[in-house]
């Protein structure tokens, strides 16, 4: 199995480049999506479109035997070291299909190659508890309307 690239190494094709700004155009003009978000799947992006130019692949062309390839390449990096965990995983799929979902609406492509590939398991984190002072604040807070009712009603409970 081949190595992922180094984000700090090698240039993105001009046509991956030019593909990944008018998707995250796209992201930023029709949806309002965050700059972090658009600034993580423009790495996730520029990381696949790298991997696929060393083996004479376009990222609009990519196949879903490509991508997983990609994926495993990403698995064994781990192995050895490097940090792509689950989350980085599932956030690598959910930016390749949105990304190829993009490019039916826009007709570059015919057919999605991320159709079959699953998101992996991530573990559920523990709710936050709250200290003292967000009690009291979301107690002023709840003041009016059902709020009232349900401080009444749950608060002693929340307090003891």
């Amino acid at each position: 199995m081949t190595t992922c690239p180094d984000p700090a190494e090698g240039t993105l094709h001009p046509d991956d480049g030019a593909a990944i700004e008018r998707f995250l155009d796209m992201l930023w003009m029709e949806q309002g999506l965050a700059d972090n978000s658009r600034k993580a799947y423009r790495s996730d992006l520029a990381l696949l479109a790298r991997w696929l130019r060393v083996r004479d692949v376009a990222l609009e062309r990519a196949v879903e035997a490509d991508l997983r390839a990609y994926l495993g390449a990403r698995i064994a990096a781990t192995l050895t070291g490097k940090p792509f965990g689950s989350r980085s995983q599932a956030r690598l799929i959910s930016a390749c299909r949105r990304f190829y979902a993009h490019q039916l609406r826009e007709d570059v492509r015919k057919d999605d190659p991320t159709v079959r590939l699953v998101q992996p398991r991530l573990p559920r984190g523990l709710p936050k508890s709250l200290s003292g002072e967000e009690v009291e604040r979301s107690a002023k807070v709840g003041a009016s309307g059902w709020c009232q009712w349900a401080n009444r009603r749950w608060m002693p409970y929340v307090l003891i």
